[in-house]
């Protein structure tokens, strides 16, 4: 079975570059606080972004990142992960220069 899930929010901190079973990946959080008064944060794991999004992948930055979510439990709290397969980047007008 295939599930296939998006979210938007805030990059929490700037990606790292990790490598698993000798494939490149980013990590990075997403806060999610969508329709409730509680914020969500999800794990994010990417295969080899571009370079060039990466540049643009910055602590606070808007983002809708989309792909499997899988989970684990420790300590009775669920922690989620997103294996992201596709990024989408949202600027402001004022982000792009336009505007001003």
């Amino acid at each position: 079975m295939f599930n296939l899930f998006s979210v938007e929010g805030n990059i929490c901190k700037n990606p790292e570059e990790k490598i698993f079973n000798d494939k490149k990946y980013i990590s990075f959080s997403i806060a999610n606080d969508g329709n409730s008064a509680e914020t969500c944060f999800f794990d994010v794991l990417a295969h080899e972004p571009s370079e060039k999004m990466v540049e643009y992948m910055k602590k606070g930055q808007r983002i809708i990142a989309s792909g499997r979510l899988v989970y684990s439990t420790k300590n009775n709290k669920r922690y989620y992960t997103l294996w992201a397969d596709r990024l989408n980047l949202i600027f402001s007008p004022r982000e792009k220069g336009e505007g001003e």
